[in-house]
């Protein structure tokens, strides 16, 4: 055999013994992973914001019960006993990431909140990562007005101010949501995205920073996007109010820290696509959001909790600039709590009110 030969024959071996190795590695890694942490085998192709996973709610289980993110089931007709209350929001309400780390949910942390008024409580939460006030809109339309729901509790904010920061705003968030990170769980850098699709090396594909930019100059649709954000909230209102299920709205904490938000922003894939202003105009934006929708607890059925007040000056309760922690989970959640048993809201409430009424009474701000 000639030299030549011999060299690309140890070339290709050295490739085959190689590839063979990485694949017995992948292998060996997903079938530990699903035989003792309980993740599935091939990974479940669907977007990173959904709402429907081959035709059924991602929380179907069947035709007569509810399984939520955090693997809690619920049966879809309701004990008339129990009192049911929905959680809806994004990432921060979420906090998947605590719950995959520690097992820790919110509903259990306000369940345990409540002490013994938790008696026959059933909380959902059907918040989920990226969702804004448009998701929560279509998830109360088409499905958890379906399930008797006594009470909503309610927090959207930074997800629906940042739709402003990517190009061509439209009223459906199109313009952000559209994009591949969220419609087909895609990295904008293909060399990211090529090292996300393995166990072995999606720690590092993570850890690869996203560039942000920032632009002082840009001119943004402020007052477009504060105008959708209270429309999908009078609508969501308008929709609770007409079933007559009582709304508690949360206002979001966040942390005044512009290290905190660029190092938190530099692991989000998705803020590739987008130009931010400086942070303190994204903090100011973040505080008008909040204070929109005090005004709304003087509609009936409506109550404002301002856990942003009471939690956003506590670093030690947050993991970055916006998600909770172990401890933070716990704040909100006794802040969450006492509210509820404040405003006497685990009762069952009979208010009907037509959706005409309630529509043309929404404040102005």
């Amino acid at each position: 055999m000639r030299s030549s030969n011999r060299k690309r024959f140890s070339i290709f071996t050295g490739f085959f013994f190689l590839a063979t190795a990485l694949f017995l590695s992948e292998f060996g890694t997903r079938l530990f992973q699903c035989a003792f942490n309980d993740v599935p085998f091939f990974d479940p192709a669907r977007p990173r914001v959904a709402f429907l996973d081959h035709g059924v709610p991602f929380y179907a289980l069947g035709a007569d019960k509810i399984q939520t993110r955090f693997e809690e089931t619920f049966s879809l007709k309701k004990d008339p006993n129990s009192f049911r209350i929905v959680l809806f929001g994004g990432s921060t309400l979420e906090n998947y990431t605590l719950f995959r780390d520690t097992g820790k949910t919110l509903s259990q942390t306000i369940t345990a909140a409540l002490g013994s008024e938790s008696r026959n409580v059933e909380i959902l939460n059907v918040a989920y990562g990226g969702y804004t006030t448009a998701h929560s809109l279509v998830l109360l339309s088409l499905h958890v007005q379906s399930w008797e729901p006594d009470l909503y509790l309610y927090s959207h904010n930074f997800n629906d101010l940042t739709v402003m920061y990517y190009p061509d705003l439209v009223p459906d968030y199109s313009n952000m949501l559209t994009l591949p990170y969220f419609t087909q769980g895609r990295f904008p850098n293909l060399f990211t995205h090529f090292l996300n699709q393995f166990r072995l090396t999606r720690q590092l594909a993570r850890k690869i920073p996203t560039t942000i930019r920032f632009s002082e100059e840009k001119s943004y649709p402020v007052e477009n996007s504060r105008q959708l954000y209270k429309r999908n909230i009078e609508s969501f209102l308008a929709l609770a109010n007409k079933n007559g299920t009582p709304t508690v709205l949360i206002t979001e904490a966040m942390q005044s820290n512009a290290e905190l938000f660029e190092s938190t922003m530099r692991t989000q894939p998705y803020a590739a696509a987008a130009t931010f202003p400086a942070f303190e105009q994204v903090y100011a934006q973040h505080e008008r959001l909040n204070r929109l929708i005090k005004p709304y607890a003087a509609l009936n059925n409506v109550h404002v909790l301002d856990a942003a007040e009471v939690l956003s000056n506590h670093k030690e309760y947050f993991e970055d600039f916006v998600h909770f922690n172990s401890a933070g989970l716990d704040a909100f959640a006794s802040v969450t709590a006492k509210f509820i048993l404040k405003k006497n809201l685990l009762k069952k409430s009979s208010s009907k009110r037509p959706l005409g009424k309630l529509a043309s009474s929404f404040p102005r701000q």
